[in-house]
Order: structure tokens, then sequence, then C-alpha cells
């Protein structure tokens, strides 16, 4: 009786090793990058491959067909064979959920600009706007920032594309006036887009400068 026992357990502990071996062992379909994409990317079939690795090591939401990523385009960098999932992929290019849909030129930058209603056409701005930016030195913060002129104001840019309207919280700010109020919410910034050359200079200029955007009415 004891060898039947004995035996049974042998043969339920060797079926259940049979069935992890396969279960570690078992091949899957999954969609890994061809070479290194980066941040951007609008994704193309050359781009992506199928390749058979073991079920086990699939990270959760593993993509298993080009159908599901060609068009897409990258929101983390990949490395070649890294596994794509749906958080790697976007609808839509980089800083989509900003621009709104709004047409930025080609290699623009998205530029977060410090601003307050009173210097900002009164708060009274919205996507699409084009506006003239103006840097004025602030001695409270400091000396003023290379390449602008310390005896005056700058300009930094003209016809400068508005995307969005920030809270000083950061939050988006509700410019259409038709919709509720916000409450106490109020301007703290504007984004803008501006060129890759431009970048420096903007950057400096926020650390010693404050700023005036006037609206670009022709």
């Amino acid at each position: 009786m004891f060898r039947l026992v004995y035996l049974a357990a042998c043969l339920g502990l060797a079926s259940l090793a049979g069935v992890l071996y396969y279960g570690h062992t078992q091949e899957a379909p999954t969609l890994v990058a061809e070479h290194d994409l980066q941040v951007g990317r609008q994704l193309i079939a050359g781009d992506l491959m199928v390749r058979r690795v073991p079920a086990s090591s699939l990270p959760e939401g593993a993509l298993n067909s080009p159908d599901q990523a060609i068009g897409q385009f990258v929101a983390f960098p990949l490395m070649t064979g890294q596994y794509l999932t749906p958080r790697h992929l976007s609808h839509g290019p980089a800083g989509s959920a900003l621009t709104g849909g709004l047409p930025v030129p080609p290699g623009d930058r998205i530029l977060s600009l410090p601003a307050t209603p009173a210097a900002a056409v009164g708060g009274a701005l919205a996507p699409g706007d084009l506006v003239d930016v103006i840097a004025v030195p602030d001695p409270g913060k400091g000396s003023p920032a290379t390449g602008l002129d310390p005896a005056g104001n700058t300009v930094l840019g003209q016809r400068v594309l508005v995307i969005g309207l920030r809270t000083d919280q950061g939050t988006p700010l509700e410019a259409d006036p038709s919709s509720p109020p916000t409450g106490t919410a109020r301007l703290g910034s504007v984004l803008l887009a501006i060129p890759d050359s431009e970048e420096q200079r903007y950057a400096a200029a926020i650390g010693a400068d404050t700023f005036v955007l006037t609206l670009v009415t022709g």
C-alpha cells in the first residue's frame, strides 16, 4: 500500500514538473524593435519584427503583431530587440497632447514661458494666436543673461505660435469665455512653439528676465 502511495506521489510530482517545464518553454510570438527607435518616430514595417520567445518572459500586454504598432509614434526610447507594449506607443507625435492639433512647424520645440495676465494681453490669449515675445531685465533675478541687452528690452521672438495656456499650478487654463469659470485659477505660463536654434536664448532669458507678450493681429 505504501509503495502505491509513493508511486502516485512521484507521478504527481512528475506531472507538475512537466506542466511547469512546458509553461516556461512554451513560445509565443511577440513584437520587437528591429533597431533602436527614438521618441517621436512614426513606426513603419521596417522598424519592427516578430520573434518567438518563451511566453513566461513576456511583459504584460506585450504586442504580437505589426498591425498593432505600424503608424503609431514612439513614446519612449526603444532598443534593438526590445519588446513593444502599449505604453511604448502613442497615437500622435511627442507633445501632441499639448498642441491640440495645431500645426507646429517641423523642428520647433514647445517651451513654457512664465507669464502674468498683465504682461500677456490681460490673459486674453488662446491657442493658435501669434505673439511677439519681449524680455525685460529683472534685477531681482541677478545678472543679465548672456546675449541679451542688459541696458534695455530684447525681442526674443516675433510671430511666435501660442500652443496653450497654463495656470500657476501647471494645469490647463480654459481660454474659452463661454466655458464654466475655473475659480481662482489664473494664468501662470504660456506654451510657445519656438525654433530649435532659439532654445538656449529663451532658457537664458527665463533665468534673468520677465516677459511681455504682445498679440499679433495682422
